[in-house]
């Protein structure tokens, strides 16, 4: 592998996941707010406040 590549810090997305991973083996409850896909419904309340704060034209 090239030595600039070795040389390079982890990425920080690894890292965050080896954190999350020994937090929880080590009995610690991890709550994820990182990126990805919502597992909840939407409130209705962040729907209609997106509605009324979008206009009727819109880019």
């Amino acid at each position: 592998m090239n030595n600039r590549l070795r040389q390079l810090q982890t990425y920080p997305m690894e890292q965050l996941a080896a954190w999350k991973q020994q937090l929880a083996a080590g009995g610690v409850r991890v709550f994820d707010f990182g990126t990805g896909d919502p597992r909840e419904p939407t409130p209705a309340l962040l729907k209609r406040a997106m509605f009324e704060g979008t206009a009727d034209v819109s880019q």
